[in-house]
């Protein structure tokens, strides 16, 4: 069954191959599909909002509450030459931009959501389908919060079975990277309606 048909009551946790904490996130990896309990509002307006059909944003299903479905993409490498040459050019772009902006670069991992337009509108004079990837998931997570944030981590990018660069989570809620950010629950269910039961 294709990972979009899938129901939440008919995913069994327990037989995942991997189980993967963030600090927003639990990922359930199945073969072919990952199965997320998070708590990240970008991933919950992507899900709602997004109608995009652009390849570099990722595809992802709300299966109920905060328990999502997505494809199992790839993790970005080295040996991905297209897709890594992209992410390495949008992240020196980021650092130019940035620089030619404030004299300095900070953190290389954290920028304001007045940096992300206006580095949307820059990386499409360079790459136009990547800058509207960019924009339209941008645009998307405006739905749920206006303290977005850029991280541009290499494990936030993917690539999917065509080598195609993979957006998946670069974009965070600024109000939720500090100390009041929320907390999801680390207890391992074999269901999704155990963990929604446990949770009410």
């Amino acid at each position: 069954m294709a990972w979009h048909n899938k129901k939440y009551n008919e995913i069994n946790l327990t037989l995942a191959e991997k189980v993967s904490k963030g600090l927003f996130t639990n990922a359930y990896i199945f073969n072919d599909y990952v199965v997320l309990q998070s708590n990240c509002i970008v991933k919950e307006c992507l899900a709602i909002f997004n109608h995009s059909n652009n390849r570099h944003i990722p595809k992802i299903k709300r299966l109920y509450n905060d328990w999502y479905i997505m494809p199992k993409y790839t993790p970005l490498k080295a040996s991905n030459k297209k897709a890594y040459t992209q992410y390495k050019f949008m992240l020196e772009l980021l650092e130019k931009y940035y620089t030619r902006l404030y004299g300095t670069i900070f953190d290389k991992k954290y920028y304001n959501y007045d940096v992300c337009c206006a580095f949307a509108d820059e990386l499409k004079k360079y790459d136009r389908s990547l800058g509207n990837a960019f924009q339209s998931i941008l645009d998307t997570a405006c739905n749920g919060t206006n303290f977005l944030c850029l991280d541009f981590a290499k494990g936030n990018f993917s690539v999917d079975g065509k080598g195609v660069l993979i957006l998946r989570d670069i974009l965070a809620d600024c109000n939720k990277t500090g100390y009041n950010r929320n907390k999801i629950s680390r207890k391992k269910y074999k269901t999704i309606i155990e963990a929604i039961e446990d949770n009410m």
